[in-house]
């Protein structure tokens, strides 16, 4: 079946139906869909053309409408729970190309199964760690590593405990009614399903900081979980020797009805 990307403002048949291969000087977002919406788009544009402003990307650049965007997931036929990709790579000293691709994604929600990370201290908190760029190699390769382990992903921290992110979302401790995540952009990506828990948090009667996390406060804590904006919120089950059974509060984010794929608004 022909699939179709956006580019530079047209869309084209894409054949071999592959993630571009562009350079590493730049960035993207990826954003969960639902029946041909996309859900959160504003925080991801506004964060992504953040970014491209710091990368030194042409402001004038022609960047997708959510209309663009939208028209890209009819034409690929992406129905239900999808995902979308938006990168914008410096091809040149002059040339910007910047691309959206869609596919269906996997039923996600808060029936899907715990997560088991494993750890990994890095000596520091890598430059632009606050930003989504293309240079991902050592998220990747950390990610590969514990999965050759035996987990789903990585907690990566700095080699003084402090605990950054994940390879793919943010981390959030709760113990008593006082829930932490790292500060953002700092210690981790400023997510936008991040930035979405750290409005509602508050109306669950948690106590919420954002702030410095020991990797001790993380093992001690009564639950822990990881957001993005495609899975949403998932539990984490273990992270090394570390096991956790229930997540009580997890459940109620569960009914405030997040804006990710596959959960209830």
């Amino acid at each position: 079946m022909t699939c179709w990307m956006w580019r530079n403002g047209n869309l084209e048949e894409d054949f071999e139906r592959i993630s571009p291969q562009l350079s590493s000087w730049g960035a993207f977002t990826t954003a969960g869909c639902e029946n041909g919406k996309i859900l959160l788009w504003s925080r991801h544009q506004s964060r992504l053309l953040g970014t491209l402003a710091e990368l030194g990307c042409d402001p004038a650049l022609r960047f997708p409408a959510r209309s663009d965007l939208e028209r890209l997931l009819e034409r690929n036929r992406v129905t239900g729970i999808g995902v979308l990709r938006i990168v914008a790579a410096c091809v040149s000293d002059e040339r910007w190309d910047i691309q959206a691709v869609a596919e269906q994604g996997a039923q996600s929600g808060y029936g899907a199964n715990p997560l088991r990370l494993e750890l990994e201290a890095w000596q520091g908190v890598p430059p632009l760690v606050g930003h989504k760029t293309l240079a991902r190699l050592a998220w990747d390769r950390a990610r590969a590593s514990a999965q050759k382990r035996g987990a789903d992903d990585v907690l990566l921290t700095t080699e003084d405990g402090v605990v950054l992110e994940t390879s793919v979302a943010n981390v959030f401790a709760r113990t008593g009614r006082r829930v932490a995540t790292p500060p953002a952009p700092s210690a981790c990506l400023p997510g936008v399903m991040r930035a979405w828990l750290m409005e509602k948090l508050p109306s669950l009667g948690v106590y919420l900081a954002s702030t410095p996390l020991e990797l001790d406060e993380v093992l001690s804590a009564d639950e822990v979980w990881v957001s993005n904006a495609v899975i949403g919120v998932r539990r984490v089950a273990s992270i090394g020797e570390r096991k956790w059974s229930s997540w009580p509060v997890a459940e109620e984010i569960a009914d405030l009805g997040l804006p990710a794929p596959g959960w209830p608004r």
